[in-house]
């Protein structure tokens, strides 16, 4: 009593001093403004509006079902009520009590489970909406920041084997395009040949990765490049097939070796003849006698000597 009486509020005028209730929050007569509590460090602060997130998801799916009227215990007393008339014996608090145990109590407690699981049900599914708006804004950031970054490369492989290949040529001094505006049919030939042979080395050494074959280092690299070699030739007689030639098999032209009949040869590097390079040769046939020199699309390209 004697400390409680020295209380500010129970002192006799004077201003009062700052200590007490006034000292709750700092310069309490010039309206400074109370401080926030800074929160703990073991806090929980969870995802950002993830709560609020949720509150608005179980609002939306409760107006959806509709919200009814909880009478579980309106139906158990009317139950109960409806029991009571066929209790004999005891005091009236026995018969009460008999009447309310048994089947009404049990149908209150299934009630009551149904309730907890329509309201489980609820939450379960706004927390699995909620989950994939968040995992859906999250893709849809990611997607943007890599939009927006200017150290990706976000050209397509077909852009980047394209570009790959210009550049050759302007290395190489050789014309891209005709007066036109179209391609010249050597980049194209060069240009189809790359490209499908990346596409089956890529594909080739992915398969061999994934199939993990045992053996030394030497042999797998030998058995990926031989598969690879096969793999492109029957790429091509798939073409001529296509294109109506009849092709015995495939390989690769070399300038100076004896051509096979009925061999198709690729030519990759493209056809010297005489002093100087055919344009856009892409195979080279022999069908019998006759050396043929066929485009990217199987054509006879016809040369000045042989009329």
């Amino acid at each position: 009593m004697r400390s409680f009486l020295k209380r500010p509020m129970f002192r006799r005028g004077g201003p009062i001093k700052q200590e007490g209730l006034s000292t709750m929050r700092n310069n309490f007569f010039e309206g400074g403004e109370m401080p926030v509590p800074m929160p703990k460090p073991e806090q929980n602060q969870g995802i950002s509006g993830f709560d609020e997130r949720f509150s608005m998801n179980e609002d939306s799916i409760r107006n959806a079902m509709g919200s009814p009227k909880d009478t579980r215990m309106l139906r158990y007393l009317s139950r109960a009520a409806g029991n009571l008339g066929g209790q004999r014996g005891g005091t009236a608090l026995q018969r009460i009590s008999r009447a309310m145990s048994g089947d009404p109590m049990e149908k209150l407690f299934n009630e009551t489970d149904q309730f907890r699981s329509r309201d489980q049900g609820i939450k379960n599914a706004a927390l699995q909406r909620t989950l994939t708006e968040l995992d859906r804004d999250e893709l849809r950031a990611y997607e943007e920041s890599q939009e927006n970054d200017p150290s990706k490369d976000n050209r397509t492989a077909n852009q980047r084997d394209f570009e790959f290949m210009e550049n050759e040529f302007t290395e190489q001094e050789k014309p891209i395009y005709n007066e036109d505006g179209s391609l010249t049919d050597e980049f194209k030939a060069r240009f189809m040949f790359y490209k499908t042979g990346k596409e089956i080395v890529e594909k080739t050494e992915t398969e061999y990765a994934l199939a993990n074959p045992s053996g030394s280092a030497r042999d797998l690299k030998d058995q990926i490049a031989f598969n690879q070699a096969q793999r492109i030739k029957q790429f091509h007689k798939g073409r001529a097939d296509e294109a109506g030639l009849s092709v015995a098999t495939v390989d690769e032209y070399i300038p100076g070796q004896p051509l096979e009949p009925f061999v198709l040869y690729m030519a990759e590097d493209g056809v010297q003849y005489g002093d100087s390079m055919i344009e856009g040769v892409a195979y080279v046939f022999r069908d019998g006698s006759d050396v043929k020199f066929l485009d990217i699309n199987f054509e006879e390209i016809k040369q000045e000597t042989d009329e």
